[in-house]
């Protein structure tokens, strides 16, 4: 399968799906490997102001002419199986008409997938949508599963709270003032607030600044389309990194999320349970955890920045890794109390069996060179990691 994604959600759900080996080509937005041919390009200068874009956008647009272009000739040099495009947004990437009328021209034509979704639902059924496309259907179905778990998990968290609810207004332009719509709104509510400006699954609308008063915000959230934090903050990246006493709070809310999502993984290690079983189902689960859709991002983050900011790095194997090494370590001391299992050091037998599950699924994973592994995988390498752990831990037979 060799994948051409025009639009950066796109890129972005493929790298999510551990799909970024499939991708031959993205457009100039997208954030992916540099390695990555480019095949698109605007019409306007991207590194203007603000005010000198949406000038620029007006002009062209009324002009009938296309903000994008398409590169033909490498896109036909790519040999692509499948091209992922919009049919959203003009303004936001390529025209849908001009993709399709370039795959008819090419053989043998690509299969074009458009993606149009105005809400999170409509984000979820487009992720799934490129997964079955891609065929990565499985991984798409647990990376849809994951960040639904991942909304319920702020839901009842607000809720155990009773969290007040502010107002927020969420500007995606500046000039002029332009309120996020679609699925922004939702995302503001579902996290916690009350979107005073925009209407969920309507189109973004500007606004003017009195009307931002009038509307009373508790918090205004500045997240221009398609500009990175600097940009964002019209200032250079060195200088945005002046702006915090401790650089490690930047990356205090991937650390916090993980080890969130790992507290939310309920490793049964009930001491009357017997050790195959429990191995068993541990072992997958655990593998789960580590090898699912999107999770590696966060693994490879902390592994980036442990060498710069090492108490982060110290942090997140503490409440994380550390912290189910000593449950498992208790099950199997408790089991060998039994007699079930012989054993002097039980965390070293309980990250001996951890290492052996993840035998040729993790770092394949988390260096990308292979997507995550199919449940039927996991459950052949578990399998095999319990035989070999009973075969050096299970008491002996007298002869």
């Amino acid at each position: 399968m060799r994948i051409i994604s025009l639009l950066p959600g796109a890129t972005d759900a493929l790298i999510a799906l551990g799909g970024v080996n499939l991708v031959v080509g993205v457009s100039h937005a997208c954030d992916a490997p540099a390695a990555i041919p480019r095949v698109t390009s605007p019409a306007i200068d991207p590194a203007a102001s603000s005010g000198a874009i949406d000038a620029a956008v007006r002009t062209v647009a009324f002009a009938g002419q296309p903000l994008f272009s398409l590169d033909a000739a490498r896109i036909v040099a790519l040999h692509p199986d499948l091209i992922v495009t919009q049919a959203l947004c003009d303004v936001c990437a390529v025209n849908e008409a001009d993709v399709r009328a370039l795959a008819g021209a090419m053989a043998p034509s690509p299969r074009v997938l458009s993606v149009s979704g105005t809400s999170l639902e409509g984000v979820f059924t487009d992720i799934l949508a490129i997964g079955s496309a891609a065929e990565l259907g499985a991984d798409a179905d647990e990376l849809v599963l994951v960040l639904r778990r991942r909304m319920r998990s702020v839901h009842e968290t607000l809720k155990a709270a009773q969290a007040p609810r502010p107002r927020v207004a969420m500007i995606e332009w500046t000039d002029p003032l332009y309120a996020g719509g679609h699925w922004v709104p939702e995302q503001v509510k579902r996290a916690g607030g009350i979107d005073v400006l925009a209407v969920a699954g309507a189109h973004s609308l500007t606004v003017t600044p009195d009307r931002v008063r009038d509307a009373k915000p508790d918090i205004v959230i500045v997240a221009p389309c398609g500009f990175s934090l600097a940009r964002a903050a019209a200032v250079s990246k060195g200088t945005l990194y002046v702006y915090f006493a401790d650089k490690s709070a930047l990356f205090e809310a991937i650390l916090e999320e993980e080890a969130l999502f790992h507290g939310q993984v309920v490793f049964n290690f009930d001491p009357a349970r017997d050790a195959e079983t429990t191995l068993k189902d541990f072992g997958q689960a655990y593998l789960h955890l580590l090898c699912r859709p999107g999770g590696g991002s966060a693994i490879r983050t902390v592994m980036a920045i442990a060498e710069r900011m090492p108490e982060l790095g110290s942090r997140f194997y503490t409440h994380v890794i550390a912290h189910t090494v000593d449950r498992f370590a208790a099950y199997l001391e408790a089991r060998a109390a039994l007699g079930e299992l012989v054993m002097d050091d039980t965390q070293l037998a309980a990250w001996q069996f951890m290492q052996m599950c993840q035998a040729t699924l993790f770092q394949a994973f988390i260096f990308q060179a292979n997507p995550s592994p199919s449940p039927e995988r996991i459950a052949t390498v578990v399998d095999s990691a319990t035989r070999v752990f009973f075969a050096a831990y299970r008491p002996k037979q007298a002869n």
